[in-house]
């Protein structure tokens, strides 16, 4: 089955919750995704639910290189990511490695009744073989792909490899305003419907600075401003292009003695406000996101990046930029 959906439709709930019903009643599941922060959340998800308490071993749930890597050192192959062309080995080298561990591994190989694929817009085609032979029936078995082409981080979205007869669209936005969800399905120039209950909001709020150094200063305002008004540091996080270290707040530790803190797992239990990317917060959402550091699009920060920034935001949505573009 193939369900695609908008930004802000459910796809990782609905997933999340298939993988569970699935795995109460016996089945063995593989949930995989993409972006390990989305991992991690599902992982909590899944130690918290009572329905699989008994049996937590019918749902594993990883990231497609985490599991990949897992096997690998269960059959004893090489799994050293090299300095450079990094890139290349994750996406060709490590489905080769995957294949060789299964390979070796021969009857100790895991196999599931059903395998759910989350962010399934950023497997490479080539995993999908790999992926789909996860299944006791192979290409007879259960699999199930959630994704969203507008959010692919590869440029050229395609559904994936293998057949996948029966779909299912999901257009309603059920996550964001509708000042954000309109706002971000114009820029992705997505077709979206939304729920008659859901507040039309803040419009979101744009913000120009001259130069780098006048741009923290904004940030920080703007995070002061949020923490007086009550919000708690697990309600804000705030996204830049790259690394937190390289950006506009590199010498900020805290916003008055809240820290900045770039774990995602320690941001979910309150330690701090969240510094990340657009690609590291991938299928996440905060009820307030902040974009800073935005001077124009490049290869570490495209125009998908900022719909996928922009579409994480619940509630409030803040955009700091600097530059001429």
């Amino acid at each position: 089955m193939l369900v695609e959906g908008v930004a802000g439709s459910g796809k990782t709930l609905l997933a999340f919750e298939f993988a569970v019903s699935l795995a109460a009643t016996g089945s063995s599941v593989l949930l995989l995704c993409y972006n390990r922060n989305l991992a991690g959340w599902l992982q909590e998800q899944a130690r918290g639910e009572p329905r699989v308490a008994s049996r937590p071993e019918s749902l594993e749930i990883a990231t497609f290189h985490s599991f990949a890597l897992g096997l690998a050192r269960r059959a004893k192959v090489e799994f050293e990511v090299p300095s450079e062309s990094a890139q290349t080995f994750w996406d060709d080298e490590v489905p080769l490695i995957l294949e060789q561990a299964l390979d070796l591994l021969r009857k100790g190989a895991p196999l599931y009744d059903a395998v759910i694929v989350d962010e399934a817009q950023d497997f490479s085609p080539d995993w999908w073989v790999t992926v789909e032979s996860l299944t006791r029936g192979g290409r007879q078995g259960r699999l199930y792909a959630f994704l969203d082409r507008k959010q692919s981080l590869r440029g050229d979205p395609r559904i994936p490899s293998v057949p996948l007869p029966t779909t299912f669209a999901l257009t309603t936005n059920c996550r964001n305003t509708k000042s954000i969800a309109r706002s971000g399905a114009f820029l992705a120039g997505a077709e979206i419907t939304l729920l008659p209950s859901t507040p039309e909001g803040e419009a979101p709020a744009v913000f120009r600075a001259p130069t780098q150094a006048s741009e923290a200063g904004l940030v920080v305002e703007e995070v002061r401003r949020l923490l007086r008004r009550g919000l708690a540091a697990r309600q804000i996080v705030l996204v830049r292009p790259a690394a937190h270290h390289a950006g506009a707040l590199a010498r900020s530790h805290d916003v008055d003695d809240v820290p900045l803190i770039e774990d995602a797992a320690e941001w979910r239990r309150g330690a701090g406000i969240l510094v990340t990317t657009a690609r590291s917060f991938k299928g996440l959402e905060a009820d307030v996101v902040l974009l800073y550091d935005l001077s124009g699009f490049g290869s570490w920060f495209t125009a998908t990046d900022l719909y996928v920034a922009w579409t994480r935001a619940r509630h409030r949505l803040v955009c700091v930029c600097h530059g001429a573009e």
